[in-house]
């Protein structure tokens, strides 16, 4: 990060291919931005259904810089930008209108 390069994490921790969903992600993805004092910028994969082929159209949204009250604590900024992070990204996921693949819990 200090020779200018850009540091990309999936907060959920696994890639799920084609979700359309956002899952829960711990405050703990957040410990960089916050000791570095970077911002932190969303990247929200969404997906349309064409009308002439089985894949989807995907459309990337990128948001930001989202940057947390300097004056909480560490805990205190990484659960706020948790929260921050969160919010855009559901907002942006609602622009998915379909569902390539369909996750289901084994029982």
């Amino acid at each position: 990060m200090q020779a200018g390069r850009y540091v990309t994490i999936f907060p959920e921790a696994h890639v799920w291919p084609y979700y359309t969903g956002i899952r829960p992600f711990g405050e703990a993805a957040f410990h960089y931005p916050v000791a570095t004092g970077k911002p932190v910028y969303t990247m929200t994969v969404t997906y349309q259904r064409r009308r002439w082929s089985r894949r989807p159209r995907i459309t990337v949204f990128v948001d930001g810089p989202l940057r947390p009250d300097a004056t909480l604590t560490r805990k205190a900024q990484q659960a706020q930008l948790a929260e921050l992070v969160t919010q855009q990204m559901r907002q942006r996921s609602a622009a998915s209108t379909y569902s390539y693949i369909t996750y289901q819990r084994r029982s």
